[in-house]
């Protein structure tokens, strides 16, 4: 975490900012809120946290 915020920037292969994204946890499959920006390149997500977030915590279903 960088000022309080976790940010995960993922490749958008299907290059169009037209997509929905979800963002789950894993252990719960709970659907979780979080800043999303899109591009025809690149999804990135932004979610508040004071300390580092463990692998695979959370999941980002992305849907074009």
């Amino acid at each position: 975490a960088t000022g309080g915020v976790c940010t995960w920037t993922i490749s958008n292969t299907l290059a169009t900012a037209d997509v929905i994204v979800t963002l789950k946890e894993v252990s719960t499959n709970d659907e979780v809120e979080a800043s999303v920006t899109t591009t025809s390149s690149n999804v990135v997500i932004k979610m508040n946290s004071t300390s580092n977030i463990s692998a695979n915590t959370y999941k980002a279903v992305i849907i074009g």
